[in-house]
């Protein structure tokens, strides 16, 4: 978290600047009071009506600094925020498939309301409060020893037990925020679930137990914070109790030598307030250590996932300029842990420009050959080669070259268009052909700039596959991985929109499907045969027919 600090480097060291000039002006308040009390007890009216005139002058200074001062850092804070965000976020998008998928959604969305403000509130702005606090103690401190070097030490030696009791109390404070913070997390994913299945909770009336889980989490996440606030208590009741001890240490001490005639009764009470402005710097630099104690889980938590290897985020993805050739599975398989599914020694050449078909039963690996072939996951043994390019060497040019439609489409909270478009500006022509060759045209109705609701809602299963498909054709790849994109279309339009598709002569195309459609089979250049994780057959759809066996079967059943 050091780079985020030494980024606003010259902006720091001018808080620095204004917090200890804030720092003298208030020691310089303490010595006025000093010389007004002084001179109403020496009748000195002149000297009166001077400090006076200069106290006011102060304050007013006072307060423009300290206006000034807060805004600087509240700008440093905000910049701080943005980098941090801003990194984190770009982390995420680095993340490969599988390491994405370890985490909820609720929990990443935790990461940015919980965690981050969390370590904003623990960790950085205490960096401020223990910047500027040292400076309020060190000037204090010396004006302090100035006055009678005595006090000064018996009150130093007083601050420091008072700094060293509720350090020692706040030993365990890490772990406890550690695991509020879990609990938390805990809290906003089960929350985000019982939102989105809200449908499912009601039509099968499972309100009572959804009700009992939620107040489980709560319970949890409330019992954690008790247990912190307690902790926290506990810190603060004994920073009050030291703080009143000192304060008794001072006026005993200064009263010793009032009486004595050691001292003035205005260096006295400058020696009490100069005491009184020590003593909340002591207690917020031993909150902000606590905190910042507290917050080191948290932190380490970010710092591991800022170090992922940022990729370039500003890449253009409107066209590709690779000339793409080929897409070679060289005896590739992929298992998972946990689990009895795999794909086993799978070998074939996906060749530009030619149409393939991927069927097969339900859980036979067609889904799963398609992300290994979109490298959104890795084979487990084997390698992958793109334009004789292996897959490990070749990361860019499989994002170019290669658009992967998904069998669920995402549909963001935004208009149709942007939702095509994907934020991309691409031309209205080439907008409007990958929406006609899509099907999405009749559909549409000038509705572009419609904005869809969250998740899709107001649009059909059919309409969110078209736009997935739309997104695809105008990106232009050579390339497209089609899974599933006429599960939720009805006959006639899935034959139209493959048809358009499989039409496109510049494009390779391998499309999963489960519906046996002659048409289909009949414009593919070849048809791969997938059970139980292994390519059993592939031909044309009059070889596969000629030798009459699994796809045969297949298609005789259906």
């Amino acid at each position: 978290m050091k780079k985020y600090i030494l980024k606003q480097k010259y902006t720091l060291f001018l808080a620095v600047f204004l917090t200890l000039f804030c720092s003298f002006l208030n020691i310089l308040i303490v010595y006025i009071i000093q010389n007004l009390v002084d001179s109403i007890t020496k009748t000195e009216i002149s000297t009166f009506q001077w400090m006076l005139f200069l106290l006011l002058l102060v304050l007013i200074t006072n307060f423009i600094i300290g206006y000034v001062s807060i805004f600087v850092e509240a700008k440093i804070s905000k910049k701080i925020h943005l980098d941090l965000k801003q990194d984190l976020f770009q982390s995420v998008l680095c993340q490969k498939y599988e390491d994405f998928r370890l985490t909820s959604t609720g929990s990443k969305i935790s990461v940015f309301e919980n965690d981050i403000n969390f370590l904003e509130e623990y960790y950085f702005n205490n960096i401020f409060v223990l910047m500027r606090n040292t400076i309020v103690l060190t000037v204090s401190l010396i004006y302090l020893f100035l006055l009678n070097i005595v006090v000064g030490i018996i009150l130093l030696i007083s601050a420091f037990l008072v700094l060293l009791i509720p350090l020692l109390l706040g030993k365990n404070i890490d772990a406890i925020s550690e695991k509020y913070s879990r609990k938390k997390g805990e809290f906003i994913s089960g929350l985000k679930d019982f939102f989105e299945g809200m449908d499912v909770i009601h039509d099968y009336q499972i309100e009572k137990q959804t009700y009992k889980n939620y107040s489980d989490i709560l319970n949890n996440l409330e019992n954690q914070l008790f247990i912190l606030k307690k902790k926290i208590g506990l810190y603060n009741q004994t920073m009050v109790f030291g703080n009143y001890i000192i304060i008794a240490v001072s006026f005993i001490a200064g009263g010793y030598l009032v009486i004595n005639k050691v001292i003035s009764i205005g260096e006295m009470i400058a020696i009490t307030q100069v005491m009184n402005i020590i003593m909340q710097p002591v207690g917020e630099v031993v909150s902000a250590l606590i905190e910042m104690t507290g917050s080191k889980s948290v932190k380490k938590k970010l710092e591991n996932m800022i170090e992922i290897k940022e990729r370039d985020s500003n890449k253009d993805l409107l066209t590709s300029s690779i000339v793409f050739s080929e897409i070679e599975c060289n005896n590739i398989s992929f298992s998972r842990d946990n689990s009895d599914f795999s794909l086993k020694n799978i070998s074939l050449k996906i060749a530009a420009n030619k149409k393939y078909i991927l069927i097969g039963p339900s859980g036979c690996g067609k889904t799963t050959l398609l992300k290994l072939i979109a490298n959104t996951l890795e084979p487990t043994t084997g390698s992958l080669y793109i334009n004789d390019k292996n897959y490990q060497c070749a990361k860019e040019d499989i994002s170019n070259v290669i658009s992967f439609v998904h069998q669920d489409t995402f549909i963001f909270n935004d208009s149709i268009e942007n939702n095509v478009k994907l934020y991309q500006n691409y031309s209205d022509e080439a907008f409007y052909e990958a929406v006609s060759i899509a099907g999405l045209s009749e559909c549409l109705n000038n509705r572009v700039d419609l904005k869809c609701t969250e998740g899709g809602n107001g649009l059909s299963g059919g309409e969110k596959q078209r736009i997935a498909i739309a997104r695809a054709i105008l990106r232009n790849s050579p390339v497209l991985l089609l899974d599933e994109i006429t599960s939720s279309l009805d006959k006639m339009t899935a034959k139209k929109i493959v048809r358009n598709l499989f039409e496109m002569e510049e494009k390779t195309i391998v499309f999963v499907t489960h519906k046996l459609e002659k048409e289909f089979f009949k414009m593919a250049d070849c048809i791969l045969c997938i059970d139980q994780g292994t390519i059993i057959e592939k031909g044309t759809w009059h070889d596969l027919i000629q030798e009459k066996g699994y796809f045969y079967k297949l298609y005789g059943e259906e």
